[in-house]
């Protein structure tokens, strides 16, 4: 596994000091501080729509029209040939539009709804961090430096679900690898809760969640992996009975209207809806089985969480009716903990980017026919970044795991390891004298 720094030709050990205490704060300080300016940037880019609402089509124009702002009362973007506009639907989003949606009150919800994310975004940060405390914290710069944290950070609340299955992660790891949490008979609990709570915020956890029980299963690790489902179906039937829209809100996620970025729209009105769902989930189903079946064959026997969860997200963009940026928020954290390639991670971001962008040029060439950007141009960009999505799908089969596999694993904590190394080098450096005499 090579760092960003030896793909950029510069050898191993050049420059390099002993990774000391100064050394990694220095390097998480450093780090941290991207992501925050990441987050600023975004904040700002939001506050043109703050000052002057998110009327159309000036919003777009701005790239700040979101489908979270749509479902606070902003005017919503046309539907287009064989595509329609994407609403933010949620259990949480329905109550936060319930307290904050009233006309006057957009842009104060809107203020509130990219400060909860740029929160979310910190803890995700911190929780990856602490994750790849060693192997793999460089490629993290992938995901603090994102340009899409920055362009979505008003779309939705993808945020925070991410944030919620992250700590999951999280949660199991420590009590695995026998840090501070080492012991504690509830991490299994607090992890289904978790889980649960990130499908309240955005139904689409439940494929994350369903890949982080696969995960447990296939690290041999049922005891755990039983009571996180466990207390999330307990969980999930509990709210089901307090609110009843959760089960359509979860069917919803995967077969809502075809929006543009996705498969679907590409073919556009030719197909009826129905079928394009129905095709769309076997087509998806079918794909991440058939992937994880040819993992197995070729010796992946316990393919770690990141593995997983880009195998499951990375054909949910190829091929679910609509595959939004913020869909590719989830893909985020884990394509770059698997993928060791510099430029494959800069082409899809800028392809995501691209797209988010040409989307909200489309709805002001809808609008004022003299400007904006037409259907054609948003097909061609739809097609490269799909290509670029399969290319990182790719890359996640032929990595079989990347770093995340080597520096997260069942394996015991980072200063077991250094210790157990010390000791090898130790018993190396003596046998020698031991033959001799």
């Amino acid at each position: 596994m090579y760092s960003p720094a030896e793909l950029a030709g510069i050898p191993r050990g050049k420059f390099v000091g002993p990774a000391n205490r100064r050394y990694l704060i220095t390097n998480a300080v450093a780090l941290l501080a991207l992501l925050f300016l990441n987050l600023m940037a975004g904040v700002v880019k939001q506050a043109p729509c703050f000052g002057k609402g998110y009327e159309l089509p000036s919003a777009v124009f701005r790239v700040c029209q979101s489908p979270l702002a749509t479902a606070l009362g902003a005017p919503g973007t046309p539907s287009t040939d064989g595509t329609t506009q994407l609403i933010a639907s949620s259990v949480f989003t329905d109550y936060f539009v319930r307290a904050f949606g009233s006309g006057d009150s957009v842009t104060t919800a809107m203020m509130l709804a990219v400060g909860v994310n740029a929160c979310a975004w910190i803890v995700t940060g911190c929780l990856l961090f602490r994750i790849f405390a060693d192997a793999g914290r460089q490629w993290l710069v992938f995901v603090f430096a994102s340009p899409m944290i920055a362009l979505t950070l008003g779309q939705s609340f993808d945020p925070v679900g991410i944030m919620f299955v992250v700590a999951a992660w999280f949660l199991l790891l420590e009590r695995r690898d026998g840090d501070a949490l080492n012991g504690v008979p509830g991490a299994p609990v607090l992890a289904g809760i978790a889980v649960v709570a990130a499908v309240f915020v955005q139904p689409f956890a439940v494929v994350v969640g369903a890949a982080l029980i696969t995960w447990l299963l296939l690290s041999g690790r049922k005891s755990d992996a039983l009571n996180l489902a466990g207390v999330a179906t307990i969980l999930m039937g509990l709210l089901v009975m307090l609110d009843a829209s959760l089960t359509e809100r979860i069917r919803q996620a995967f077969t809502s209207g075809v929006t543009w970025g996705s498969v679907g729209s590409l073919v556009g009105s030719r197909v009826d809806h129905n079928v394009i769902v129905v095709l769309s989930l076997l087509a998806w189903i079918g794909a991440v089985a058939l992937t994880l079946v040819l993992l197995q064959k070729a010796g992946v026997t316990r393919p770690s969480l990141p593995l997983l969860v880009s195998v499951c997200v990375g054909w949910a963009l190829l091929t679910l009716p609509s595959s939004p940026t913020s869909l590719a928020l989830w893909a985020l954290p884990f394509f770059a903990l698997v993928v060791p390639y510099v430029w494959a991670h800069l082409a899809w971001n800028l392809a995501e980017v691209a797209l988010l962008i040409a989307v909200n040029l489309n709805v002001a060439f809808h609008l004022e026919k003299a400007t904006g950007l037409s259907d054609a141009w948003l097909a061609f960009l739809t097609i490269v970044r799909l290509g670029l999505v399969g290319l990182m799908v790719t890359y996640v089969c032929s990595e079989r795991g990347g770093v995340s596999q080597s520096s997260v694993s069942s394996e015991p904590s980072t200063h077991e390891q250094s210790k157990t190394e010390t000791e090898v080098a130790a018993t190396s450096a003596v046998a020698p004298d031991s033959q001799a005499n």
